[in-house]
């Protein structure tokens, strides 16, 4: 019921806000006065309309971001969980992100959240996640260097794993200037600093996903990205999840890199279990059809009964 009495109230709000144009300059008292009942609310039901509110944080935070930061934001804080707790749980469902809110405490929220993880669903702990590499790929305002350590330094490992999924797919949509950004100014050394262990043991499961970043890695820097996979025994997933990332233009770009990529994977996994047949053969056909040595690449892709050799006749 309540669930259906906010979207209504949101309905109604957002014909408001469109049909004032440009005069609109903030919540008007009416509408401030109901969303403050709603969060003074805290009964099994203000939890509920919180959650609702809260799933359209940057919605509300153009709407009046006065109000959404010092009214709304500020409930983010785990010190009193019966009110975090609902907040984090529409943010992770249904929010999304701008500078102005992770520069004034939506990140470091995020960053605390980690250690609550356990009070959500395996979504919304896809969405923090998803969240995470998000601001890290794109938020300038916020540096990346300044915090991936520490929230990696209290993540459990599944989620230190979702979270390099979700990096993966974040630095694949980006173009070259843009990739080269996000290296020089955290991704490099980070990814440095898990080769050693720092902040904590890299899991077997967090190599496997790291094979995923690879191949976005910037031109001037996929070498280093493949020596850096090379440095641990990462390994492809069931179905060659990592291989996914890797295109035609790369393997005419860079065969002798994707080769190496390709046959440091292969050494490391388990043919047992391996499902990934139909996306390693065609692109590993495609790689050892360019000029050079495979011998090293086919005997490997043998091991996943993967046969490179040219039909006779």
């Amino acid at each position: 019921l309540v669930g259906h009495l906010m979207e209504f109230w949101f309905r109604v709000f957002h014909r408001r806000w469109s049909g004032a144009g440009d005069s609109w300059s903030g919540l008007p008292v009416r509408d401030r006065e109901f969303l403050d009942r709603a969060l003074a609310d805290r009964t099994k039901r203000g939890a509920h309309a919180l959650t609702q509110i809260s799933g359209r944080l940057a919605y509300l935070d153009q709407a009046d971001s006065v109000w959404c930061r010092q009214q709304l934001l500020p409930l983010r804080d785990w010190a009193a969980p019966s009110m975090a707790e609902p907040f984090w749980w529409g943010v992770l469902s249904y929010a999304t992100w701008n500078p102005g809110l992770v520069a004034d405490g939506l990140l470091e929220g995020l960053v605390e959240t980690t250690d609550h993880l356990d009070a959500f669903r395996i979504d919304q702990r896809h969405r923090w996640a998803g969240l995470l590499a998000s601001i890290a790929v794109r938020c300038e305002i916020a540096s990346a260097d300044a915090w991936v350590s520490e929230f990696t330094a209290r993540a459990a490992v599944a989620d230190r794993e979702r979270w390099i999924d979700e990096l993966a797919r974040e630095l694949s949509a980006l173009d070259e200037l843009g990739r080269t950004a996000v290296w020089d100014n955290w991704l490099g050394a980070f990814w440095a600093a898990r080769t050693r262990n720092d902040p904590v043991v890299l899991e077997q499961t967090e190599m496997d996903r790291f094979a995923s970043i690879a191949p976005s890695a910037p031109a001037g820097e996929l070498e280093t990205a493949v020596q850096l996979l090379e440095s641990t025994a990462a390994s492809f997933s069931s179905h060659a999840h990592a291989s996914r990332f890797v295109n035609d233009d790369l393997i005419t770009a860079r065969p002798e890199l994707i080769g190496r990529f390709y046959k440091h994977l292969i050494n490391n996994t388990d043919p047992q279990g391996f499902y990934g047949h139909h996306e390693l053969r065609p692109k590993l056909q495609r790689l050892v059809a360019t000029h050079g040595d495979w011998d090293e690449l086919m005997a490997a892709a043998l091991r996943l009964q993967i046969d490179l050799t040219k039909p006779k006749g």
